[in-house]
């Protein structure tokens, strides 16, 4: 059986080192390296899923950086998604049979990729 929230990497549109990073069909965050500043490090991430509305509480967490190597840019993405994959799982919890207190909004962002139990 493969695993639903199995990571897909893709190059991007754009030639060169540029990957974008899908869970479930949904594009999650981007990586690549930019050799326009004068100095590494030159692989910039960033998580690129996150949603913030009004009266929403998240996990604090930073969702874009540099990083010296390719591989260390990935590592920093998969932890700025765990966060929100987790936060997500959460929020499923609260609202996988009513809205648990939560905006149709908040309940859209935590179930947007996943199935309904």
């Amino acid at each position: 059986m493969t695993d639903p929230d199995a990571e897909v990497w893709r190059h991007t549109f754009e030639p060169g080192p540029d990957f974008t990073l899908e869970v479930r069909g949904i594009v999650v965050g981007r990586i690549y390296r930019n050799d326009s500043i004068p100095a590494p490090p030159r692989w910039y991430w960033t998580i690129t899923c996150v949603n913030q509305f009004v009266g929403m509480t998240k996990p604090s967490k930073t969702d874009s950086g540099f990083r010296h190597t390719k591989a260390e840019a990935i590592e920093a993405l998969r932890a700025a998604w765990a966060l929100e994959r987790d936060w997500r799982a959460e929020m499923r919890k609260l609202t996988a049979h009513d809205d648990g207190g939560m905006s149709p909004f908040v309940a859209m962002v935590a179930w947007e990729g996943y199935e309904r139990p």
